[in-house]
C-alpha cells in the first residue's frame, strides 16, 4: 500500500488529468500517471506517485490502481466518479470524473509544471493512442516486455537512468534508493 502522501498525490493527479484532458478512461489515465512518475524519475530520482508499474500486454499498468478500480475506496470514491459503458461486446469503455477540487499543495511546482505539460500533450489523445506511445522502443515498458520478455514484470523506474547510462544518472540513482529507504521508515 503507497503512504498517505503519495495516496493524496495520486488522488489529486487523477483529479488533475480528468478534468483536463479528454478521453479521461481508464487506460488514458494509467498511461499518462506512467508518463508523470517516469519522466519526474527520471528528473529526481523519485517517482510522483509511489505507484508500481508492470509490463502487460497492453502496456504499463500500475496493478495496484487496477485492481483498486473495481472497489475504489472511500477516499477515491469522494474524489472520483467513475462510469462504465459496454461499447461493443468485447470493448468496455471505463472513465473517471472529479467530484473534488484539485489541490495542488501536494505537488511541487516541477511536479505541476510536468502534469500541465503532459495534459497539454496528450489533450486528445485516445487510448489507443496513449498505448503506442507508452510502447516505443527504448522505453521502459519495450525493455521489460520485449527486450528482456518479461511479461507481467515490474518495471524498474531507474530503467530511465540507465539506458542513459552517464555518471550523473548513475549517481542520482543511488541517491534515490537511499531516499527510498529513509521513506520507508517514516510511513
Amino acid at each position: 500500500m503507497i503512504n498517505n502522501r503519495h495516496r493524496e498525490k495520486l488522488l489529486n493527479a487523477l483529479v488533475y488529468f480528468s478534468s483536463n484532458v479528454n478521453h479521461a478512461g481508464k487506460t488514458k489515465l494509467f498511461k499518462l500517471l506512467y508518463s508523470m512518475d517516469f519522466l519526474h524519475f527520471e528528473k529526481t530520482g523519485r517517482s510522483v506517485t509511489g505507484l508500481k508499474y508492470f509490463a502487460w500486454d497492453k502496456g504499463p499498468v500500475p496493478v495496484e490502481l487496477y485492481n483498486e478500480w473495481k472497489s475504489p475506496a472511500l477516499d477515491f470514491n469522494k474524489a472520483l466518479t467513475r462510469t462504465t459503458k459496454k461499447i461493443s461486446e468485447e470493448m468496455t469503455s471505463h472513465r473517471l470524473s472529479a467530484k473534488a477540487e484539485f489541490n495542488d499543495i501536494y505537488f511541487s511546482d516541477f511536479q505541476i509544471s510536468l502534469m500541465e505539460k503532459l495534459a497539454k500533450r496528450h489533450f486528445n489523445d485516445t487510448a489507443d493512442q496513449m498505448s503506442m506511445k507508452s510502447h516505443e522502443q527504448f522505453r521502459p515498458w519495450s525493455e521489460v516486455y520485449e527486450v528482456r520478455g518479461q511479461r507481467s514484470a515490474e518495471i524498474p523506474y531507474d530503467l530511465m537512468l540507465l539506458r542513459r547510462g552517464n555518471k550523473r544518472d548513475i549517481d542520482l540513482l543511488s541517491l534515490a534508493k537511499e531516499y527510498e529507504m529513509i521513506g520507508a521508515n517514516y510511513q
